[in-house]
Parts: C-alpha cells; structure tokens; sequence
C-alpha cells in the first residue's frame, strides 16, 4: 500500500469515526428528549412529539448509512449535524437555566446546517463561491442574530416557575418584539435566497445532474412552507389552527427529506445496476447505434449523442 493510499485510508477512517462520535451524540440527545417529554408534557401534545423524535433519528439513522456507504462523501456527515442540532432545542425542556440557555442560544443552528445540507447535495461540497457565502451568512446570522434578540432585547422573565435564559444584559418587551420581527423577516429572507439557489443548481444542470438533485428539491417544498409558515406565525396575528397544527407539520416535514435521501440511494443502487449490464454489452463490441442505445439505456437519458473524433 503506497503513501497516498494509507493517507486515504486514515482519512476514511476518520471521517467515519466523527460521524459515529456525532451519531452517539444525537442518540444520547434523542433518548433525553424523549425522557424529557415524558416528563413534562401532556398527551395532547403526543403526536407533535412523536413524529419530532422520529425527524431526529431518521436524520442520524439515514446520515449514518450514507457515511458508511460513501465515507468519501460528506452529505451523511451533514445529515448526522442536522440529526444532532435538531434535538439541541429540547434542552429548553430540561428545568435548568444552564440547559435551557444552550438549547435555546444554539437550538436555531439546526436551520443553518439545513441550508447547508441541501446546498452541498448530493456531492457534500458547496460548489461555488456564491453557496460558500450564503452558507457562511446564515450560520452567522443563526448565532448572532439569536443571540442578540435574546440578551440584548430579551423580553422579561414572566411570573412563571420554569428556567429564563442566562446570559441577559438587557430586557425589554417593546424591543424584543421588534428584535424578533427583525430576526423572523431575515431568516425568511435567507430561505428564500437559499431556495433560489437551489433552483438555479436545478435549472441550468443536465438531465442526471436534474435526478441527483431531485430528492432534496421535493423535499425542500414542504420544508420551506413550514419555515414560512413559522416566519408568518411569528410577524403577524394568524389563525388558531395554523399556530396549532405548525408543531406537527414542521417535523413531518423535517422528515420528507431523510426520506427522500434514502429513495435517491436507492436510485443511486439500480444506476450502478444499470451499469454492470452496461459492462456487459460493451465487452461484446456493440456497433455505433447499439453503443448508443446502451450507454442511453444506463444513463438514463433517452437524448443521449456520440460525439466521435475524426482527422
């Protein structure tokens, strides 16, 4: 085994362990919340906690998989982050101002690692520079903006006996209305550039680069009308039975994308599929047409020309 080859291996091997180390986390994370909500809330509230659980663990169960699958490939790693910040917002259940300052400072970084997973995909890199920054703003704003809102125009502790976030310089209801409408309209904004990006990598990509990112698009409608019913929720006076039913959507919809990942692996398996038989039809020294219709038949792409070189 040469140098390079060794220095591949190692780096393989590392990538797995931070994902397994992560993937312990988010399992130790899940199993907390779980016990949190047994212990704090009421039965009413049982379907929304369920299917938030169920969100978190098919985020840390699917990234697991795609890392060990393509370790190479850093979208598993990113599904696991997001599988372990989605449950950093439970620690606000937990009754101590400690826990409930860190779930509720930090709990907004699973929107962040979100954005970047669905930019990254399905390759794990941020391609242009463009995306690079886009990522880079809104884990800026994520932290910052949140930060600020809650201890620079943190609204008042109420009568209530449950934990108050640590860490407050400064309270003020008026002005923490006007800090959070600040914060909801630039988080709204960043999704929607996020989702134009998104669109832009859509509209100019070939057919199979279409497929790839096909998943996380179709996943990313229901998420982004969540987000967006949120924002709304948060800015103006809305109806009872959207503010009631945002609990359970905006994990349903958190879990479309897990999902949606798992059928593209799928996909990925038969293309591969595709192309042993192609394999196959090659080794029997097909004509111009049948090489043609071959490599269209594993590519998936009906359109498919060969261009031959000639004097």
């Amino acid at each position: 085994m040469n140098v390079a080859t060794s220095a591949g291996v190692e780096r393989r091997r590392g990538e797995i362990a931070a994902v397994t180390a992560l993937a312990t986390i988010g399992a130790v994370s899940a199993g907390l919340t779980v016990a949190a909500i047994i212990g704090s809330d009421g039965a009413d509230s049982a379907p929304a906690n369920a299917v938030h659980v169920a969100a978190g663990v098919a985020f840390l169960a699917v990234g697991v998989v795609a890392a060990l699958r393509r370790p190479r490939n850093h979208t598993g790693l990113l599904m696991v982050c997001v599988g372990v910040t989605w449950f950093v917002i439970d620690l606000q259940r937990v009754p101590s101002p400690v826990a409930y300052t860190v779930g509720n400072l930090l709990g907004i970084i699973t929107w962040a690692s979100l954005a970047h997973l669905v930019l990254a995909f399905p390759g794990g890199l941020l391609r242009t520079g463009f995306n690079r920054a886009l990522v880079a703003a809104v884990y800026a704003w994520m932290l910052l903006g949140n930060l600020l809102t809650e201890t620079l125009f943190a609204a008042p502790p109420g009568d209530d006996a449950s934990p108050h976030i640590l860490l407050v310089l400064h309270a003020s209801a008026a002005q923490n209305h006007t800090a959070n409408a600040v914060q909801l309209s630039v988080n709204l904004l960043l999704g929607v550039v996020a989702l134009g990006a998104l669109l832009a990598r859509w509209r100019v990509a070939s057919r199979p680069g279409r497929r790839a990112i096909a998943p996380v698009l179709w996943a990313s409608g229901p998420i982004f009308l969540v987000v967006l019913g949120l924002d709304i929720t948060g800015l103006v006076t809305s109806p009872a039975w959207l503010t009631a039913s945002l609990p359970v959507l905006e994990p349903a919809a958190m879990l479309t994308l897990p999902l949606a990942f798992l059928a593209g692996m799928l996909r990925s398996s038969l293309a591969r599929l595709a192309l042993g038989h192609l394999v196959v039809e090659l080794h029997e020294a097909p004509t111009h047409p049948r090489l043609r219709d071959a490599l269209a038949r594993a590519l998936g792409e009906p359109t498919l020309t060969i261009a031959y070189r000639v004097a």
